[in-house]
């Protein structure tokens, strides 16, 4: 008999699949609608699993079975063999209260003594503990602990000298009494590099919110997917560097949990307006007031998505919040928190009609909200502000884009050093702020390596830099980081943030309108002024004064501040010396400020790196880069026809096109003498 055929016998409400195997009742819950799913495993004899999200032991447990029982007599059983076993200790280390099986095929299960020298397959009975805890109980309280996903893991970190846990059976579930074990710690969560890891690290950190001293969220950068921290250490993290990034990570933000006397469950929800994008409904159910703590909401064509945070308040209730993402329009989305919440916290609600009376009191109420103000009670600023006086304005985005080769991140390196200093940037003056540089292309090392020699370009050392800080953000988008980003401003009180580059930042395709809105929206919620790097392909074979907008996208253009095309001139083999035109392509904050140019001058593969004033007039390759009106409207000095002002353009223009520049541009220009005739051109001068 095979393993499936003997666990069917124990079973009720059993149908088969249309490809093999059966569903079944689960026997672990209350299941009124066959939710366990069983099938022949290719390298397993069997494969279980409860849609509703209980665990393979758990259900064994029910029906009495163990996993010798089951696999008696199966010819597949020696597929299956220990590979390793990890021992769960009471906290004084005497007795051992379970243990977590590793199988291969992989595969995991739980076990406790059954104090006659064998084994129990399941966990009940017992309180499950934390993985090491004996040595967890007996480390100083003001050392850190570091939660993995697994056994193995937090091993591989003892090893090292760390006081390291996990808790049993993976992802998904921990229980209040892990929390209550880490009261008064200093936690920092390393989740593997997977939404599942994620989701599950999230959690630990919103249950530890208030109970731990101290709560970390660390994601290691470079990670490959489903990678851990075991993976990193192997790819040569060393346990300094991680100490190092535990100390830098940003502490989670406390906050207060408010008690309320549990109202009567017809009670009508309580809505209350936070901020313009943050709701708060309380439901009073039978349970207690639970409340949906509706965050960063915003609003597109087809989507209201929302950070949603579920937790009931009533004293004596659950406390873990549950957090996630989703488009509050989605009944999907909306099923699918139904089903975990079920799993999660019972059927004892009914969830469908708490998460619709939910949902809907937020959309009503954001969408309604008034957002006026009264321009009376405004406060207008005397004039404009700038960071970097004429250039880089003191709110909003500005965008420096070109090829990735023009020298774009060593030169907004440079203002991020002159705003940090507060010193003058090629004559222009800067106003001193903290610095945030979000990093999505350079990395570590190398990010240090250029700073470092921007530094000796002004006869600077790193340590005279202090308050510029240093984000890895390891691929994950501007706007899917807000909440981590939001406490690094806090915690550092930065002013000025940089992001390079924006392509990767935007977390989608950035020719698509909706990505440059969520992006821009993203930036707007974090309050700050923004330069945000574009690198810019496939322009090559336009004449530089025609690239116009950063990815050629309108929207990139509209929803910027500022925007400077940026261009490097072709250097000659072994020069040190480069010359970089700024060219202003978008400006709508006052009077358009004029093209600059830049040096950049290269001492040695290592040395200095000294940033310069440059005239972009002595290079016909960089005066090419200016829009084509005003390379027109800066060589006529004189009236002058098409063809003669084609003559002394860089680049190939043809007559046409510039006759065409200057009609449409009256502003600058004037029809001194229309033409006539047989090739007789107009002769245009500049506008009085």
């Amino acid at each position: 008999m095979t393993a499936p055929e003997r666990l069917r016998q124990h079973l009720q409400g059993v149908r088969d699949k249309p490809g093999g195997g059966f569903m079944a009742e689960c026997p672990s819950h209350s299941d009124r609608k066959a939710s366990l799913s069983v099938d022949a495993g290719r390298e397993t004899p069997v494969v279980i699993k409860c849609m509703a999200g209980c665990g393979t032991d758990d259900v064994l447990a029910a029906i009495g079975l163990t996993w010798e029982q089951l696999l008696a007599g199966d010819e597949r059983k020696a597929e299956r063999s220990i590979v390793a076993v990890y021992d769960y200790h009471s906290a004084d280390g005497e007795s051992l209260l379970h243990q977590t099986v590793r199988f291969r095929p992989k595969g995991f299960s739980q076990r406790r003594p059954d104090g006659q020298g064998g084994w129990l397959w399941n966990l009940q009975g017992i309180e499950p503990v934390l993985y090491r805890l004996p040595y967890l109980a007996g480390a100083a309280g003001d050392v850190w602990v570091h939660i993995t996903e697994g056994e193995a893991d937090a091993d591989r970190l003892a090893e090292l000298g760390l006081i390291a846990t996990t808790s049993p059976m993976g992802a998904g579930k921990w229980r209040p009494s892990y929390t209550e074990a880490l009261r008064g710690r200093r936690v920092v969560v390393l989740p593997d590099n997977d939404d599942v890891g994620r989701k599950h690290a999230l959690h630990i950190v919103t249950a530890l919110n208030g109970v731990a001293a101290e709560v970390k969220l660390l994601e290691l950068a470079g990670l490959p997917e489903k990678g851990d921290v075991s993976d990193w250490l192997q790819a040569g993290g060393t346990v300094e560097e991680l100490e190092r990034l535990v100390e830098g990570a940003p502490t989670w933000p406390k906050s207060t949990i408010i008690e309320f006397p549990a109202p009567q469950s017809d009670a009508a929800p309580d809505v209350q307006v936070l901020a313009p994008d943050r709701v708060s409904v309380v439901q009073h159910t039978e349970l207690g007031p639970l409340e949906f703590l509706f965050s960063d909401m915003e609003k597109n064509a087809r989507e209201l998505d929302a950070e949603l945070t579920i937790r009931f308040l009533a004293a004596g209730a659950p406390t873990d919040p549950y957090p996630l993402r989703l488009n509050l329009l989605s009944l999907n989305a909306r099923n699918e928190v139904r089903r975990e919440l079920e799993a999660i916290y019972g059927k004892e609600l009914k969830w469908a009609a708490v998460l619709a009376a939910a949902f809907s009191k937020a959309q009503q109420t954001f969408l309604g909200l008034d957002r006026s103000v009264r321009a009376s009670m405004l406060e207008p600023p005397d004039r404009m502000s700038f960071l970097i006086e004429g250039i880089l304005p003191d709110e909003g985005v500005t965008m420096p884009f070109g090829a990735g080769t023009s020298l774009k991140t060593f030169i907004t390196m440079d203002w991020a050093i002159c705003i940090a200093r507060g010193l003058d940037w090629l004559g222009h003056g800067t106003q001193q702020r903290n610095v945030l540089w979000v990093d999505y292309e350079t990395g570590q090392g190398m990010f240090g390596f250029r700073l470092r020699r921007l530094l000796q370009g002004h006869g600077l050392f790193m340590e005279d830099v202090p308050n510029i800080h240093y984000w890895p953000a390891g691929g994950m988008s501007l706007p899917d980081s807000l909440d981590a980003l939001r406490r690094c401003i806090e915690r550092h009180s930065i002013g000025a943030l940089f992001v390079d580059h924006t392509a990767v930042a935007c977390g989608g395709e950035p020719e698509k309108a909706d990505t440059a809105t969520r992006y821009f929206r993203a930036v707007s919620k974090l309050g700050l002024p923004a330069v945000s790097i574009a690198h810019i392909t496939g322009e090559g074979e336009k004449e530089p004064g025609q690239i116009l907008r950063p990815f050629g996208s309108v929207f990139w253009s509209n929803e910027a501040r500022r925007t400077w095309f940026v261009r490097k001139a072709t250097q000659d083999d072994g020069a040190t010396l480069a010359e970089v035109g700024f060219f202003r392509r978008k400006v709508n904050d006052g009077p358009a400020p004029p093209d600059f140019g830049v040096h950049v001058a290269f001492e040695d593969p290592a040395g200095p790196i000294r940033v310069s004033r440059g005239d972009i007039r002595e290079s016909a390759e960089l005066f090419s880069g200016r829009r084509l009106d005003q390379q027109i409207y800066d060589v006529l000095t004189s009236g002058m026809r098409p063809s003669e002002i084609a003559a002394v353009l860089p680049g190939q223009h043809k007559p046409e096109v510039i006759s065409e520049t200057m009609r449409r541009n009256k502003r600058l220009f004037d029809c001194a003498e229309l033409g006539g005739g047989r090739g007789k051109e107009s002769l245009w001068i500049r506008a009085s």
